[in-house]
């Protein structure tokens, strides 16, 4: 991902990035000790950091903490009101239309993401918000503010509307909580969340399973639906061979309540726990493996009562 330029300097623009990103909350600010080791981390030297910091305090960018120990370093007002003007403001080239119109261009790589992210699902909003999480290599627990968050999205060359949605997808999921802290939305990541993150990345063969996106519709949280597609999926399979995905949907749909979007999420997670492998060339075959299978058996007082429910909710329908 491009990020936008903000002052010109490369060290100044990775702080301001890091301090955006990682604050606590704007009024608290990022440790001093998290930007040493960011800087370290960028391969910078360490005798430069204090001439970069020198000048972002002269330019009223940012300022220390008062009274925190350790010390902390925050935007200053003047500081953050810039920021947000210069990333989200449209790049120079966009502004200038040129007189006449250019020579057709050959594909890009940008176009092709476009035209993936046209396929506009649950699964791939879920995929888009939590890889920003992904980026910026956040644990359980870590909190993201709103504004961040929108600014990353647009940059991924997303709709600022589907933002919303994917939110809502995410938070009903489990895997993010919203958090108020002063005049501040943030967005904090559940344990849940961060296992997610620990997984594989998504396969573009459930990417273009999924239904297409729809009105966000209630389902089950992560590890609710983990097992109930462990336990379908081991319904179906004959030993070790591959189910077909349309043999699945079709049990999945006489067994449960919920829609594909739950059981792409389920399939999603077994693979990312290893529970389960895939085979394209087998009609998107799923099959589960030994630790899958005992996954698939286990019995937890949570999960046993939401079976029970769903028996009787079931059984009330002709």
């Amino acid at each position: 991902m491009t990020l936008p330029t903000i002052i010109g300097d490369p060290a100044c623009d990775d702080i301001l990035r890091w301090l955006d990103a990682h604050s606590v909350t704007l009024s608290l600010g990022l440790p001093a000790q998290l930007l040493h080791k960011r800087w370290a981390e960028a391969g910078r030297e360490p005798a430069q950091l204090g001439s970069s910091l020198q000048r972002l305090f002269d330019e009223d960018w940012v300022a220390l903490t008062p009274g925190r120990e350790p010390v902390h370093l925050r935007f200053t007002v003047e500081g953050f009101r810039r920021l947000i003007d210069i990333t989200a403001a449209p790049p120079a080239a966009a502004a200038a239309a040129p007189a006449t119109s250019p020579p057709p261009a050959a594909p890009d790589p940008a176009g092709v993401a476009a035209a993936q992210r046209s396929h506009l699902s649950e699964l791939r909003l879920r995929n888009d918000i939590l890889g920003v999480y992904r980026e910026l290599r956040l644990k359980a627990d870590s909190r993201l503010i709103g504004m961040t968050l929108s600014r990353y999205w647009q940059e991924m060359g997303n709709r600022a509307g589907d933002l919303r949605t994917g939110l809502d997808v995410v938070v009903r999921d489990g895997l993010l909580l919203p958090r108020l802290i002063g005049m501040d939305r943030y967005w904090q990541l559940t344990p849940d969340g961060e296992a997610w993150l620990l997984g594989p990345v998504t396969p573009e063969v459930l990417l273009q399973l999924a239904p297409p996106l729809a009105d966000v519709a209630p389902a089950p949280t992560t590890e609710v639906a983990h097992r109930l597609v462990a336990r379908t999926l081991a319904g179906q399979a004959a030993g070790a061979a591959f189910v077909p995905y349309e043999r699945l949907q079709s049990a999945w749909a006489y067994a449960s309540s919920f829609d594909d979007n739950a059981l792409l999420t389920g399939l999603d997670l077994l693979l990312k726990h290893g529970h389960a492998s895939l085979d394209a060339a087998a009609g998107n075959g799923f099959a589960l493996n030994e630790r899958g299978r005992a996954f698939a058996g286990e019995e937890t007082p949570r999960f046993s009562k939401l079976l029970a429910k769903l028996s009787r909710v079931l059984g009330s329908n002709p």
